[in-house]
Formats: C-alpha cells, structure tokens, sequence
C-alpha cells in the first residue's frame, strides 16, 4: 500500500507489520522484531546504494515500544559496516 500527500510518502507491505515512511530526507522504518527490522534496513541500503546514497548511522537512533520498551534491544546489523547500536542511554 502506498499514501502519498505532498510531504510524506507512507509505504507498508500487503499483509504485513512493515512499515517505511519518507518526509523530505528522513526515513523512518517500523517493524515487529529485529529480525524484520535488519531485512528492512538492508533493503532500504540496496535500494539507496543503487541511487548512489547511503544511512548515515552516526546521526540514526532504535527505538523500541511497546511492553518491552526497557529491555535492551540486541545490535542491529546493517550491510555497510558496523552493528548500528541502537538508543543511546545516559
């Protein structure tokens, strides 16, 4: 399914919880596990690869909700280089 309005582009796979939402430069990747979650984001890198972009990690954050919103999240594993760690905590 594709929503598209003048700002925001809203894609989600038929029968599924994968979700990827565009507004200007940001992209937003929304999935039930990490598991979903790494092949997401390694598709989105072969896909921005292929237009000659790239995720820039360092400004990328994880964040986790629901009940388990606390627990910490294992390192998610992007194609380009080193596991992505996720939220930050202080």
């Amino acid at each position: 399914m594709l929503r598209k309005t003048d700002d925001l582009v809203a894609l989600r796979k038929p029968n599924s919880k994968l979700y990827i939402i565009l507004y200007a430069d940001d992209i937003i990747l929304i999935a039930p596990t990490i598991t979903s979650l790494e092949k997401l984001l390694r598709n989105c890198e072969r896909e921005l690869s292929r237009l000659d972009m790239a995720i820039n990690f360092k400004k990328s954050t994880c964040l986790r909700i629901g009940s388990r919103h606390d627990v910490k999240c294992a390192d998610i594993v992007s194609s380009s280089g080193p596991p992505f760690h996720g939220l930050k905590r202080d």
